[in-house]
């Protein structure tokens, strides 16, 4: 990775981005973990957090993303954008999985 200016002027409002995208991250996967205790890990029924079908296994995945979005933005310095571009990827990949597996048996976090 190219190196990135630490004292780039928008830095601040980067990290405040990044600091709410991994809290929105942490509370969906709390209140998954509460919506879905009992289910199965992969689960495959009606339950929906925030307006998301969700189960036990994406919520997990959530609140640990968060977490590292989290920890990320604390460090601060140049650590964040790495973290953060690496899980932006992550993100995407997981999302067009979701995109292609959606309506099949596939669909194992219940999206």
């Amino acid at each position: 990775m190219a190196h990135t200016p630490v004292n780039h002027p928008a830095r601040p409002i980067y990290r405040a981005i990044g600091g709410l995208v991994g809290l929105y991250f942490v509370v969906f996967g709390v209140l998954g973990v509460i919506a879905a205790a009992g289910d199965d890990l992969l689960a495959r029924d009606d339950t929906k957090v925030l307006g998301q079908g969700s189960n036990l296994g994406f919520a997990l995945v959530s609140l640990v993303v968060g977490v590292l979005v989290l920890a990320g933005t604390a460090l601060g310095r140049n650590r964040d954008v790495v973290i953060n571009g690496w899980l932006a990827y992550a993100l995407m990949a997981l999302g067009l999985a979701g995109l292609a597996f959606i309506r099949t048996d596939v669909n194992i976090f219940n999206w």
